[in-house]
């Protein structure tokens, strides 16, 4: 069965498909450790296109009401953590392939090694704002199963 546009506008608004995710997840706020109310802040970034021009793109944050810091999506935040520790783990071992097994065991050999560790590890520690909220809504986890296992029971 053909399909019948009323004008040029349906015809275009049917080939139009927005690219941007749209997040259900409410953002979590560090400061006030809860899902608190928030409005939108839009934040411009330049950026470069492939004609060596720029152009603006804005991004929208999520701010508390009530302290107004920004407030952090906990998805985007664990993926972060994770992106980066398997980046981490991936130099590492390579690292170590590298300076233990295709050379032979030297004082340099262990000093580039140390080196890799040394970044390795500050590479882990970046991100410490997704950091910060996830520790925050893991305190926030279990003070709630605390308080809802202090509860009375009735009996009846």
């Amino acid at each position: 069965m053909p399909v019948y546009f009323n004008s040029k506008l349906d015809l275009m608004a049917e080939e139009i498909i927005d690219i941007t995710p749209i997040s259900k997840n409410e953002p979590w706020c560090t400061s006030c450790s809860g899902f608190t109310d928030y409005q939108r802040k839009w934040t411009t970034y330049p950026r470069a296109d492939l004609d060596g021009g720029t152009y603006a793109e804005n991004i929208e944050i999520p701010h508390c009401t009530v302290c107004q810091n920004p407030m952090y999506d906990l998805r985007s935040c664990k993926q972060l953590l994770w992106g980066f520790r398997l980046l981490g783990s991936t130099i590492l071992g390579l690292s170590t392939l590298v300076c233990f097994i295709m050379y032979d065991l030297s004082v340099v050999s262990l000093t580039v090694w140390m080196f890799f560790l040394i970044v390795t590890t500050i590479l882990v520690k970046a991100p410490s704002n997704s950091r910060r909220a996830l520790n925050s809504y893991a305190l926030f986890l279990d003070k709630e199963k605390l308080m809802n296992s202090n509860k009375p029971v009735r009996k009846e």
